[in-house]
């Protein structure tokens, strides 16, 4: 089995069984129904971001485990938010011929997840081409043969290369796209940002609730608050704010090896500079021939200052 997609993970992904249903098969053996009622988060979700003209929602909260949630690829319908997929083969007895025969199968198990997406309708797709620039690519021989075979519409381009149609045709309903996961995040995964280095975090099994429908409360005021340069920056705009973040980084890099450096000629040890009272009733600092946490009385210091023996 090869994991469908790469994500950063701390919390067990198969946490938590939801269900409360021992007896039942564990969640990484096989997809389990949703285990909450999403209708109240979807309604709370249409009243914040309404509906199509026909009827669709501009936003809507899925189970990852749901089979209803498959998305069209290389000429199959796979599971949109699968973590694991793979070949299983399985044998039965031929009963006409006493014979057992084999055969290989899918087998995809959904994250188990909820996760809100984002309508983009069918006008936004068709817009610039960007369905059709998206919608083809280049296999190798092998990469076909791990398909199954060459899926419908794909033409050979040179010996053992071929174009494949990955997306098929522009959906007449749309295509939904994730928002964000719904998921707990702490300081053991990644202290709520949702990734690490880019790489998604899955978190901890939670149920969709009130949080994140405020998450959404403030992605729409950001975007009814952005300014047009926010919008569509100009390219040197984008240039500007490409600088900016490299020489950010490049400072945070900086300051942590000053950091380092520093740390690594502190004398941890043993302090010279020191603010207790009772040794700034003699000077600041430790003088090292005395021994007691009040130092040397005031007469003594004064001698070896002055070079001469105490008394």
């Amino acid at each position: 089995m090869a994991n469908a997609e790469h994500t950063y993970v701390s919390h067990p992904v198969f946490d938590a069984d939801p269900r409360g249903k021992a007896e039942d098969a564990p969640l990484w053996e096989r997809n389990h129904p949703c285990p909450v009622d999403l209708k109240p988060f979807q309604e709370a979700l249409d009243k914040l971001t309404g509906r199509t003209w026909n009827n669709l929602p501009r936003l809507k909260v899925v189970w990852g485990m749901s089979r209803d949630d498959t998305m069209y690829v290389c000429g199959s319908w796979l599971l949109r938010h699968a973590h694991w997929r793979g070949i299983r083969r399985r044998s039965r007895v031929n009963p006409a011929t006493g014979l057992v025969e084999f055969r290989d199968e899918l087998v995809e198990i959904g994250t188990p997840r909820f996760y809100v997406m984002e309508l983009h309708e069918t006008a936004e797709l068709r817009g610039g081409d960007r369905w059709d620039r998206s919608r083809y690519a280049e296999m190798s021989e092998d990469d076909v043969s791990l398909l199954g075979g060459l899926p419908p519409g794909s033409i050979q381009v040179g010996p053992g290369r071929f174009v494949v149609d990955v997306m098929g045709e522009v959906p007449e309903g749309g295509f939904y796209e994730d928002l964000f996961a719904v998921a707990y995040h702490d300081r053991l995964c990644c202290g709520g940002r949702g990734h690490v280095k880019g790489v998604a975090c899955l978190g901890a099994y939670r149920p969709p609730g009130e949080p994140d429908l405020e998450r959404v409360r403030r992605i729409l005021w950001r975007r009814d608050h952005a300014t047009s340069d926010e919008r569509n920056p100009t390219p040197e705009t984008i240039e500007k704010r490409s600088r900016e973040m490299a020489e950010a980084s490049s400072e945070r890099f900086r300051a942590k090896v000053r950091e380092r450096v520093r740390n690594a000629l502190a004398p941890h040890a043993f302090k010279f500079k020191n603010d207790d009272p009772s040794v700034l009733a003699n000077g600041r600092y430790h003088w090292v021939s005395g021994h007691s946490k009040s130092g040397l009385p005031q007469a003594e210091r004064e001698k070896l200052l002055k070079g001469k023996d105490p008394e």
